[in-house]
């Protein structure tokens, strides 16, 4: 059941999929040769947010457009806390899609450094953190009351993403006294804990949610 909630959203996305995977692939190669200091995990985390968050959000558009569909889709067998947490998969898919884009690109161009599996944590760290915020306020807010959200965040990443990256790479260095495992196995576990905590604060308001209005 799950997997085709999942099925469904990225149908949903399929004509501008192709898209993002060229944007994840092109954005590394454009900062290269335009702005070399800045080739490497920001583009990386740029690629990922922007691929995740606008897929995310037509999906979202969707939906809002045709509340009878999911009308149609409570009344089945899917239950809503189901299509709840397919929309998390979703964005793990999404994230997995990304880092493998991003990593054929470190073999096409050396330059770029190389895909280890900390910035890989890191990155997943960062943005798990804002998606954990930003899901349960779409389900809880709707789509129409946080379309301030989504143009802050479109305008506002490629200025923000430099300074998070660097507020990171210090606390990374003052945490550096800690053995890397210890640290990225934080990391992680924290992640996935938020992960958890957001699935179940998105079920809560969309299971209350009047759909009918």
């Amino acid at each position: 059941m799950l997997l085709s909630l999942v099925k469904k959203d990225f149908i949903l996305v399929k004509k501008y999929a192709l898209f993002m995977a060229a944007f994840c692939f092109l954005l590394p190669v454009f900062f290269l040769s335009r702005l070399p200091e800045f080739a490497g995990s920001l583009t990386f985390f740029i690629s990922v947010v922007y691929t995740i968050f606008l897929l995310l959000q037509y999906v979202f558009l969707k939906e809002y457009q045709s509340p009878k569909a999911a009308l149609l889709l409570c009344a089945s067998p899917y239950p809503r806390r189901l299509m709840v947490l397919g929309k998390y998969v979703f964005c793990l898919v999404l994230y997995a899609a990304s880092s493998l884009i991003y990593w054929i690109n470190t073999q096409i161009f050396p330059e770029l450094g190389r895909f280890h599996w900390e910035m890989a944590v890191l990155i997943f760290f960062m943005v798990t953190i804002f998606y954990s915020l930003y899901i349960p306020l779409e389900y809880r807010l709707g789509f129409e009351s946080t379309k301030v959200i989504t143009m802050f965040i479109i305008m506002a990443c490629p200025f923000a993403a430099p300074f998070i990256l660097q507020k990171g790479a210090v606390i990374q260095r003052y945490i550096g006294l800690l053995p890397p495992m210890l640290f990225y196995g934080t990391l992680l576990f924290v992640s996935l804990t938020a992960l958890v905590i957001s699935a179940c604060l998105s079920v809560c308001f969309y299971e209350h949610a009047d759909l009918s209005s």
